[in-house]
């Protein structure tokens, strides 16, 4: 797992004046959507914080340091970024997989192509508003969970 540091500075619609916050994340993509989704974008496209660097890159700043008098606010592991970002836990003959949809739509495509695999699936989708939705196969068919 990769770490990404999103800095902070002095601007006062910032989440944090200096310092920084630590992504743990596969990739820069999915550590973006983490960010993004503690701290929402005020313009749209644009990360809310000064600046983002990889771990090797952030070291050569001398940030961890200290950045305007303030150290690391939050440490977010790759395991707390799959409950704040949407994503699908799916139990196929009793072999557990994960999936990180953008959409309800991408979450309910991944589970018909799990429903299609095994009559026997079950998931659990949480999407881009925190809401779980179950839902198990019929047959080949996904079908909410009552």
């Amino acid at each position: 797992m990769r770490k990404y540091f999103y800095t902070f500075g002095t601007d006062e619609r910032f989440p944090f004046s200096g310092g920084w916050i630590t992504i743990e994340a596969p990739d820069v993509t999915t550590a973006h959507a983490v960010f993004r989704a503690l701290y929402p974008d005020r313009t749209p496209g644009v990360l809310n914080c000064a600046d983002y660097y990889p771990e090797a890159v952030f070291m050569e700043t001398g940030m961890f340091k200290g950045n305007r008098g303030a150290g690391c606010h939050r440490y977010v592991t790759y395991g707390e970024a799959l409950h704040i970002l949407p994503h699908i836990e799916i139990t196929i003959d009793g072999r557990k997989i994960s999936a990180l949809p953008q959409t309800w739509r991408q979450a309910y495509d991944t589970i018909q192509n799990c429903a299609s695999v095994s009559p026997f699936a079950r998931a659990v989708a949480v999407g881009p508003d925190g809401k779980r939705r179950e839902y198990t196969t019929n047959g080949h068919r996904a079908v909410a969970a009552r």
